[in-house]
């Protein structure tokens, strides 16, 4: 007998918590009862998820976010930038990079092409009335900070690459860690991903001339600034043996090697063209008196 009474006592005590719940006021963000971070990098979009309730009596009026600007408060108690506002007194600066999720009780936030200035911690905000009663307005505490990503690429080798090494590159994120599996390029194309690395690490190798390109790494749409990878050929000595032409030298038959002068005008007149390649390449040239008649 005692079993039958569960099932009623247990649908009780949720009809009593459901009832509760919609008499309150609230809001939640991704991250449950504390700040929710989310790290993205320049160029990229970021959604900020979000819920929210209100006493069933009440209808909402307006619903905005907003970021606490030029010294305001982080706690929300204060309204800064408005981000969106479904009004549409919308800050400038966000103008057309918003996305509102407006369904039942949804109040997810889109921000498209996020940038260095978006850094900061957002809030969403709702206004409610009932009948003839002033409206209420109330902000979910906590928000969400927004951490906008700057990447860093290095290489692990700090001489020459050379063909056929092993390197590694390593990019490295602002936000610790990253939520964002990293993307790398080559020359402005795509790398094919590996597995089994850690996050962040690279690896090329072994090495040839087609690896030598401009290498970054990305988070999104954001890209790192570029390194040169350039690979070095390796330098292969090459052994040559050119023989010597053995064509003998003609000999002058008659010369007056009195002095150098007399040598020299006997060479210069009894030269003829040169007509054949050997005898440019002879490695010596000996000169000596002619035979006795």
């Amino acid at each position: 007998m005692h079993c039958q009474y569960i099932l009623p006592l247990s649908l009780l005590t949720l009809l009593s918590l459901t009832g509760t719940l919609a008499q309150t006021w609230s809001v939640w963000y991704r991250g449950s009862d504390r700040n929710s971070v989310i790290c993205a990098s320049k160029g990229s979009s970021v959604v900020f998820d979000c819920t929210y309730s209100y006493p069933a009596t009440h209808k909402v009026i307006k619903k905005l976010w907003f970021t606490p600007r030029g010294g305001k408060k982080l706690d929300g108690s204060q309204q800064g930038d408005v981000v969106y506002d479904t009004s549409g007194l919308n800050k400038t600066r966000y103008r057309g990079r918003t996305e509102f999720y407006d369904q039942d009780k949804n109040c997810t936030l889109k921000l498209n092409n996020v940038t260095e200035d978006d850094s900061g911690r957002f809030f969403f905000r709702f206004h409610s009335k009932k009948d003839n009663q002033d409206p209420q307005g109330f902000t979910g505490p906590g928000g969400v900070d927004l951490n906008i990503s700057v990447l860093s690429l290095k290489l692990n080798e700090n001489g020459p690459v050379k063909e056929r090494d092993n390197v590694t590159l390593a990019c490295t994120s602002s936000c610790n860690p990253p939520q964002m599996e990293f993307l790398w390029f080559k020359d402005g194309r795509p790398l094919p991903g590996v597995s089994g690395v850690p996050g962040g690490q690279y690896p090329l190798g072994p090495l040839s001339p087609n690896d030598t390109g401009c290498y970054t790494c990305g988070l999104g749409q954001g890209t790192s600034t570029s390194i040169l990878l350039d690979v070095r050929c390796k330098r292969k000595w090459i052994t040559a043996e050119k023989k010597l032409p053995t064509k003998p030298v003609p000999q002058i038959q008659k010369a007056t090697l009195s002095t150098p002068e007399d040598i020299y005008e006997n060479m210069r007149q009894s030269a003829k063209p040169i007509t054949d390649p050997d005898d440019l390449n002879y490695a010596e040239l000996k000169i000596r008196p002619a035979p006795s008649p």
